[in-house]
């Protein structure tokens, strides 16, 4: 595929041969990050012009919990509209990670890594991942290694179960374990609207109750471009799993344009095609959906 190897040029260390369905939830974690701090850590700081910059998992804590408790909207607003850096690899491994709820504001992950995260909402709720919610903005370089997210939910996704409005580039998540049911489930998001992914993969595992992608679960609007999906996945059906294509994006997609994209269908040991549009899709749709340069293995 011409200029694929543009995705690989992101920092990936260290890398996973295998996916591992129980990574996280073989281990018993009972308290959350954002009930761990109770104070700015020092790896939390806000330069003069007010951006974030995160140097510890203390640090990310402190930042998803002041998004959590900040209940002035006035003042939360003014919060996260300023621009987050991380400025280090961070392991979330010790504690449950709470998603943060609602987020507008770039991300620069400045090709560092957030490992072994468990994502699993606190206190209610509907969606699952590192954000609830991604809006108007960019998040740039940054990947996630080893993350389990609890989808028992109605969307769930690494990055976000729900991005809007946003450009992700860069990205990607490596051995994932995307939990559902959950209405929606895909790799980096469950759901995306008008949205941009570029020079985005995914490798892991996918499960959801009713749409689910390799890169997005619901997808509509959106462009794809340069990214690759390596996705076992099933769907729950009376508390049963049964096979299904593992594309791109699911049979929920539509006005969609993905270019210069591949899928490894080898991997995904494809054995329901028939209900793909040139494998992309997890089933057949009426929408459309356009697809250029777009090759799988």
């Amino acid at each position: 595929i011409e200029n694929i190897d543009t995705i690989y040029e992101i920092r990936i260390q260290p890398t996973c041969d295998t996916v591992h369905n129980n990574y996280v939830r073989s281990t018993v974690i009972n308290k959350y990050w954002i009930d761990c701090v109770t104070r700015e850590p020092d790896g939390y700081h806000i330069d003069s012009q007010g951006n974030i910059h995160i140097y510890t998992a203390e640090g990310l804590a402190w930042l998803a919990k002041t998004a959590e408790n900040d209940a002035d909207w006035s003042k939360y607003i003014q919060y996260i509209e300023k621009d987050v850096f991380i400025e280090n690899d961070i392991d979330l491994s010790r504690h449950l990670w709470s998603p943060i709820g609602y987020w507008l504001g770039n991300w620069e992950g400045n090709g560092y890594i957030i490992s072994n995260m468990h994502a699993k909402r606190k206190s209610g709720g509907y969606d699952s991942g590192f954000f609830s919610e991604f809006s108007g903005d960019t998040i740039n370089n940054i990947g996630f290694i080893n993350s389990y997210v609890d989808g028992r939910a109605d969307k769930s996704g690494t990055i976000a179960a729900s991005i809007s409005s946003s450009t992700i580039i860069n990205s990607y998540s490596i051995n994932c374990v995307i939990d559902g049911p959950s209405t929606f489930g895909g790799g980096l998001a469950g759901m995306a609207g008008n949205s941009h992914f570029i020079n985005c993969f995914v490798i892991g595992n996918v499960y959801a109750g009713y749409g689910m992608g390799g890169l997005v679960g619901d997808c509509n609007a959106c462009v794809l471009h340069n990214c690759y999906s390596s996705i076992q996945s099933s769907k729950y059906f009376n508390n049963s799993e049964i096979g299904i294509l593992r594309g791109l994006i699911s049979a929920e997609t539509r006005n969609t344009s993905a270019t210069n994209c591949f899928v490894d269908i080898d991997y995904v040991k494809d054995t329901w095609s028939k209900y793909s549009i040139g494998k992309i899709c997890t089933e057949n749709t009426t929408e459309k959906v356009y697809f250029f340069g777009v090759l799988y293995h």
